[in-house]
């Protein structure tokens, strides 16, 4: 189990705790736990490649979320970002697809 893996279920917790002051829901029945190791970058690597062409050919730049402050009290996403990723994602599996 990496360090990462032994994090999930306080932020499992953490999340169910959120979650009912963010959208008056509650999440229940998690079961299981990390009991898979990290993907190997080079499963997904040709995968990447192919989504990083893609977000380049619809104008996106780089396959990193924009904002700021990563992992930081000022950590931010830009908000008009989610529309243009929501492309991408919808586009890749056409592309994959064809």
């Amino acid at each position: 189990m990496t360090t990462h893996q032994a994090h999930v279920p306080d932020l499992v917790r953490d999340f169910d705790a959120a979650l009912p002051k963010i959208l008056a829901v509650r999440v229940r029945d998690i079961a299981g736990g990390p009991n898979r190791p990290p993907l190997p970058g080079a499963a997904s690597r040709d995968l990447f490649a192919r989504a990083d062409l893609l977000a380049r050919d619809l104008g996106m730049g780089p396959l990193t979320a924009d904002g700021g402050g990563a992992h930081a009290d000022h950590e931010h996403v830009e908000v008009a970002e989610p529309p243009r990723r929501t492309a991408l994602l919808t586009a890749l599996p056409r592309e994959l697809l064809q």
